[in-house]
């Protein structure tokens, strides 16, 4: 998919769920600075530079990763992809772990740039008493399920939990806005990128998040992370004392401030 903006073209894999991603980049990169640069989201995992080049001559390719760089990845082919990137005008990604990785290759990340607070995405009006107590969403594999497992005895009976996946943005917002809490669970092991795209949304949109620990929290004090076997009482203390309310009007004010500090965890 091609998006023709003021001073930049955006070329995205045709993917309903990179819609924020898209807006992302428009929103903070369709700038002067980076006149006549194309920015390329996931759609070089299967196509290499000299297909931009083709369709975009005299343009600045940029290819901008967000996938998790990672070993154990098997959504996708990671040789492939490295060498698709080599010879790109530049390369951006979200994590610095991402960075260390492809050096391992021998490329270069020109760019680390997390997700940040985003107007555009802005886009759900919370429900003020939600009906849900903890929304997980996103696919939902066997590792997940594995951890769910652990996380949902001590709850049942008394607290609502509700999985979504596959829906389109739209339906995937009611539910959101009907929710106090967002749980995001790692979908590889034992290496992972926490999920910045998605949690972002959250913030973005006023959500208490809690989640799983990742080797670099983006976030710092904006969520809550804790170990999997924790996360059942957290959430029983987040509900139980109104807690959820507070740490989402905190963690928004800190994402939108751009005051999230960074916390490196042993995980």
């Amino acid at each position: 998919m091609r998006l023709d903006c003021n001073y930049i073209t955006i070329h995205v894999y045709d993917n309903k769920y990179f819609d924020n991603l898209t807006l992302f980049v428009k929103e903070h990169f369709d700038t002067v600075e980076n006149k006549n640069s194309v920015i390329v989201i996931a759609d070089f995992i299967e196509n290499p530079v000299s297909y931009y080049r083709k369709l975009y001559p005299y343009k600045k390719i940029v290819f901008y990763n967000w996938e998790q760089m990672v070993s154990n990845n098997t959504y996708f082919d990671i040789e492939k992809m490295v060498e698709n990137i080599k010879g790109v005008d530049e390369l951006w990604d979200y994590d610095e772990l991402n960075k260390e990785f492809f050096s391992w290759y021998g490329v270069n990340v020109n760019k680390v740039i997390p997700i940040r607070y985003t107007e555009s995405i802005k886009c759900i009006e919370n429900v003020k008493e939600p009906e849900i107590d903890i929304l997980l969403f996103g696919f939902i594999n066997d590792l997940r399920l594995e951890k769910l497992k652990h996380i949902f005895p001590p709850l049942y009976h008394d607290y609502s939990l509700m999985i979504i996946s596959g829906m389109d943005r739209e339906e995937q917002k009611k539910h959101i806005a009907n929710s106090k809490i967002i749980l995001n669970l790692h979908g590889m092991q034992p290496y992972c990128r926490q999920e910045q795209e998605r949690i972002g949304f959250c913030l973005n949109n006023g959500k208490c998040v809690l989640s799983e620990k990742s080797q670099i929290n983006y976030f710092g004090d904006a969520i809550i992370e804790e170990d999997v076997q924790n996360i059942p009482f957290v959430i029983q203390y987040l509900i139980d004392n109104n807690a959820w309310k507070e740490v989402a009007e905190k963690g928004s004010k800190m994402f939108k401030e751009n005051k999230c500090n960074i916390i490196r965890n042993e995980v």
